[in-house]
Formats: structure tokens, C-alpha cells, sequence
């Protein structure tokens, strides 16, 4: 169990802004993670697929998309980071709150000059400190999720409706209340970073707070983190998850599944025709093959494509980075989403780069 600390300063933000910077460094070629399901149609009605072509992007809003992804870093936001980590690798959390409030400027800043919206959870998070209740926290979700069109609870039991995602309900009455105010802080905060018209794209009308997901009806393991239902609008996130670091992954991943339907349709996202004529010649999903991460982003990407766009799409929604060092394939896959995102949210792809951090960044190491 994470302890939660009150301070203004929370460890929850610095180590936030750690694994984000950290993930940024190593590369996403080097991350092998586990992340939640995508919806897919049952066997019954698995015939019911359709071929996707994007064919209203044109080669120039590729090569644009492309060129976007290798223009130099933002130098301002750069020494901000290192000045941060620096700090945090020092101790001096009075310089880490100063510089932390400059970077949330920054992208509150950023976000407007390019059309987009972000909201300030500060409000909100104060109110959860403050929550003597389960229900109370989840009140203040609620509300701030409603910013971004979608609703937040813990629902009391299971119906038909959840159709391809069954869970058991979390016993409220024997929930951790710190715990439960950490995750209920990370995950506004995670929200704070995406802009509102990015999580309104993926067409989400709810989130749902459950445990022990059986995803045996969408062909998938169970017990993960996360799962998309993009049939009923609604993302499942694991309560068990909910004060973990990777929280932020989890739901930039479900977020970019529903994107990715909203984007293609609800049978054209399950074969991407476009995108998987991307892959090199003999390549298959789910066969293992050693030079697998030159063709997909991690190894839970290399299952179907599905969850290729999602692992690159998640990464990108943290902020666009210097791939100019990655494999064609790689580049001309993310080069292929960005030109989808910017297409349907113009200014997305400017905004996501400024925000981008190098990926040799030379700088102390977070202390543990």
C-alpha cells in the first residue's frame, strides 16, 4: 500500500512527472508493460469486421505529421524538467513545488495558444483532502470528470448492460480512505495533462471503478488494469490499480482505444488496413520474432493492432518526443496516428510537441 502524504508538495505529483520523464529516457522501444484489454466483438458475432482506410489524410498531412515529430525539443520546458529533477534528487521540495507550478503554466499556456483546454484540478484535490467519506471522494471525481463529458463511480453491482466486461463491485466499507485520496489526486491529476477535447474524442460517456475484471468474452486475459468497452461508452479502470504510478499509462492506454473507434468506427478500428500495411513484409501479430520491438512499441503491442495503436497513442498523449532515432516502421506508424489526431483536433500534434521532452536528457537520477 502507497502511503499518501498531504503535504502541498505530494509525492504523488514529483513521482508522476518522474516516471513520465523516465519512460521519456529509456525510449518506448524498451518498455514492456501490462495494460488493459481492448473490446473486441464476441465469437459469436466475430464476423462482423470492417477494413479501415483513412484515405481523407493525404501524403502531405503525413509528411507534415512526420516533420512535427522531428523539430527540436522546447529548450523552456527542457531546462524546467532538469531543473526539477535536480531538485527533487536534493531534497529541496520548496524548489520542486515552484517549478512544478511553472511547468503546469507552461501547459496551460501551451494548450491555449494551440485551441485546446485544460483543466486545474488544484480545486478538486483540496476538496479530497478534505473528504471524511468514500462517497465524498468519489463526488469530487465525478465532478471533475464531468469537465471532460464523462461521469466517474463505483458502481454497486454488475448488470447486462457492462455486457462484455464483467467485475465484481468494490465493498466500499472496506476501502483504504488514504489510499483512496492518493489515486482519487494522481488520477485528476493524470486528467489535468490531457486536454478536454482530446478525452471527449474518445467518445467515453463514463468511468466505472471495479475489481476482478473477467474479460473472457472479448477474448482477453483477465485481471488487468484497465479495459475499454467502446460498445457502451464506458472505460473500467481496477480499483486495486487506482493509487498505482502506472495509473497514468492505464488510462492514456483505455483512452486511446476509444480515440482509435471514434477515429476509424466501431468495426473499422478491429482491421486498420492503412495502418497494418505499416508492418514489414511476412510480420503477424501475436508471432514472436527478435527484432519485434523495430515494428511495434513494446511486447503486449505485438498482440494484434488494436493494442499496437494504443501502446504508441498512449505515448504520445504524454507528450511528443525526438523519434528520429526509431525505426521507419515506428516513425511512419506514429507519424500515421498523430496525422489522424490532428486531423480531428487541429493544433493537437503543435501542442503535443511542446510539451515533448528529449530523450537524452542528461540529468540526476530520482532518488529513491
Amino acid at each position: 500500500m502507497i502511503e499518501y502524504s498531504p503535504k502541498r508538495f505530494t509525492d504523488v505529483r514529483r513521482q508522476d512527472l518522474a516516471i513520465k520523464l523516465n519512460d521519456e529516457r529509456r525510449g518506448i522501444r524498451s518498455r514492456v508493460r501490462r495494460f488493459g484489454a481492448p473490446i473486441i466483438l464476441a465469437t459469436s458475432i466475430a464476423g462482423f469486421v470492417g477494413d479501415f482506410s483513412y484515405s481523407d489524410l493525404s501524403a502531405q498531412t503525413k509528411s507534415e505529421a512526420e516533420s512535427t515529430l522531428l523539430e527540436p525539443d522546447n529548450p523552456k520546458l527542457q531546462r524546467m524538467y532538469e531543473n526539477l529533477f535536480r531538485a527533487d534528487a536534493n531534497n529541496n521540495y520548496e524548489r520542486v513545488g515552484k517549478i512544478i507550478d511553472r511547468i503546469d503554466a507552461f501547459q496551460i499556456e501551451s494548450a491555449a495558444e494551440h485551441g485546446l483546454t485544460l483543466h486545474d484540478p488544484e480545486p478538486y484535490q483540496e476538496r479530497i483532502d478534505q473528504a471524511s467519506e468514500v462517497s465524498e471522494i468519489t463526488a469530487v471525481i465525478d465532478e471533475y470528470t464531468k469537465k471532460f463529458g464523462m461521469s466517474f463511480e463505483i458502481p454497486e453491482r454488475w448488470d447486462a448492460r457492462d455486457l462484455l466486461v464483467e467485475f465484481n463491485p468494490v465493498d466500499q466499507g472496506t476501502v483504504d480512505l488514504p489510499a483512496y485520496k492518493f489515486g482519487a489526486r494522481y488520477f485528476m491529476g493524470v486528467l489535468s495533462r490531457l486536454p478536454e477535447e482530446v478525452v471527449r474524442l474518445s467518445g467515453f460517456k463514463k468511468i466505472q471503478l471495479v475489481r476482478d475484471m473477467d474479460l473472457t468474452l472479448m477474448q482477453s486475459d483477465s485481471n488487468k488494469a484497465g479495459a475499454a468497452n467502446i460498445y457502451n461508452n464506458v472505460m473500467y479502470l481496477d480499483f486495486d490499480g487506482f493509487n498505482s504510478y502506472s495509473l497514468g499509462v492505464y488510462t492514456r492506454h483505455e483512452l486511446s482505444h476509444g480515440i482509435d473507434a471514434t477515429i476509424c468506427g466501431d468495426s473499422g478500428h478491429l482491421r486498420d488496413s492503412e495502418y497494418e500495411s505499416l508492418n514489414p513484409e511476412g510480420f503477424s501479430y501475436g508471432v514472436p520474432r527478435e527484432d519485434l520491438l523495430t515494428v511495434v512499441s513494446t511486447e503486449y503491442a505485438g498482440k494484434n493492432s488494436r493494442e499496437d495503436k494504443a501502446e504508441l497513442m498512449g505515448d504520445m498523449l504524454a507528450g511528443l518526443n525526438d523519434y528520429e532515432t526509431f525505426s521507419p516502421v515506428l516513425r511512419a506508424k506514429y507519424s500515421l496516428l498523430l496525422a489522424r489526431l490532428e486531423a480531428n483536433i487541429p493544433g493537437i500534434s503543435d501542442y503535443l510537441r511542446s510539451i515533448g521532452l528529449s530523450n537524452s536528457m542528461e540529468i540526476a537520477e530520482i532518488s529513491s
